[in-house]
């Protein structure tokens, strides 16, 4: 029997063929999902949506197995899903990535993105400092995507609001 056994080390990711399952599945050896079995290698790929090359970024095998347009521009690109996450975020507005970690958010902007909590952000290009409630978060940048998609931002502590006469709120 062949199996297709995906394996996340977040942000890294992998996947590959493999004749028999891992032992004492689930749980081991790091995979975290596994396909049925497939009496042939052939099948599994076909019945996967599984190209015969790999991902052109990651070196992964990969699943077309998507709705259109996302299964056509997968096999046109060559690339995973997961690679086409982070090319799609090359050169966004709003994007901040900060620590190895990419986020959209802008100045002022109002929402519910991480429960609506604000944020202090500083861009290290310009030293622009600026706040948000509307920060979202797209994940880890994977390795291969770091010299693409560098940090631009970091986190800043917000000051807390004074009243008349008083110091930090809470100081007496």
């Amino acid at each position: 029997m062949f199996y297709l056994c995906c394996y996340h080390d977040w942000p890294e990711r992998k996947s590959e063929i493999r004749e028999d399952p891992p032992k004492f599945w689930p749980n081991t050896e790091g995979y975290s999902s596994m396909s049925a079995g497939y009496e042939t290698e052939a099948e599994l790929r076909e019945k996967n949506g599984i190209p015969d090359e790999p991902c052109k970024e990651c070196g992964s095998i990969f699943s077309t197995h998507y709705s259109e347009p996302v299964k056509t521009l997968l096999l046109e690109r060559g690339i995973c899903h997961h690679c086409n996450h982070f090319l799609q975020l090359i050169g966004k507005q709003h994007a901040l990535r900060i620590n190895g970690v990419h986020w959209m958010g802008k100045a002022g902007d109002k929402g519910q993105g991480c429960g609506g909590r604000t944020f202090g952000i500083r861009m290290l290009g310009t030293g622009e400092e600026f706040q948000t409630s509307n920060l979202w978060c797209q994940g880890e940048i994977p390795s291969h995507f770091r010299e693409r998609l560098p940090d631009n931002a970091e986190f800043i502590q917000i000051p807390k609001p004074m009243l008349h006469g008083q110091g930090y709120l809470g100081d007496p």
